[in-house]
């Protein structure tokens, strides 16, 4: 008999990585917020960047992990840059394409939207459609997007990283490349209007949830319709 070998070249996240100015404000609102582990720091620096295409910078970072812990669940960099400096802003635009939002399952949503509002959180929506019963997407204090998604199964005071969100130009096409990858389709969803994000006008989101063999953490694919490069279908709503 052959025993069958799963030759998939991904097998499971090992981190996201969270960019800003000030790792030690930004890990105390996902520890404090979302019940994170902050399990280890890399001292901020001067350092050779050079994997990053980038010479000498001043940098460190801060490793957290939800309740799993290291080497079971995947890890949040939260990566401090200090030289160069950070710029830009996370994106306004969920239509563009990119990655959108750190995606967590919690006991309950209630307790952490208290906790990231009083933190400088925003609620952007509470719209189930795409993410599940029980969902909220907020905008946290430094603009990066958090969904949390209700699982009674988790215990109280903690949360499992969930999902990550990321807006795709051709959904087709980009879940082909994620199963090269090694990821297996687990849902196919399409909503239609643009409540769930806060906005109004003529838009479908078609999206698919993608996982790996050995990690429960997701990828979840959005492709927005209409979305032309140049043309926008849709208007913010006011708060």
């Amino acid at each position: 008999m052959v025993e069958e070998i799963d030759e998939r070249p991904a097998r499971r996240f090992l981190h996201v990585c969270y960019c800003c100015d000030d790792k030690s404000a930004t890990t105390t609102m996902l520890t404090g917020g979302l019940g994170l582990r902050h399990a280890w720091t890399s001292p901020t620096g001067h350092q050779s960047a050079a994997i990053l295409g980038l010479g000498d910078v001043v940098s460190g970072a801060d490793f957290v992990f939800d309740g799993r812990g290291p080497r079971t669940s995947p890890a949040i960099e939260v990566q401090e840059w200090r030289e160069p400096e950070v710029v830009g802003a996370p994106y306004d635009d969920p239509t563009a394409v990119g990655v959108h939002a750190l995606g967590f399952a919690v006991p309950d949503v209630g307790a952490p939207v208290r906790e990231m509002t009083a933190a400088g959180s925003k609620v952007v929506s509470s719209d189930a459609r795409l993410l599940g019963s029980g969902s909220t997407t907020l905008r946290d204090a430094n603009g990066v997007t958090i969904d949390l998604v209700d699982d009674p199964s988790i215990p109280a005071g903690e949360c499992r990283m969930r999902h990550l969100r990321i807006t795709v130009s051709d959904l087709a096409a980009s879940v082909r490349w994620y199963e090269c990858l090694g990821f297996d389709v687990v849902d196919e969803v399409t909503v239609e209007g643009g409540a769930l994000l806060g906005l109004d006008g003529d838009v479908r989101a078609d999206a698919a949830r993608l996982r790996l063999p050995d990690e429960p953490y997701e990828a979840l694919l959005v492709q927005w319709r209409p979305c032309e490069v140049g043309v926008r279908h849709w208007t913010r709503r006011a708060s």
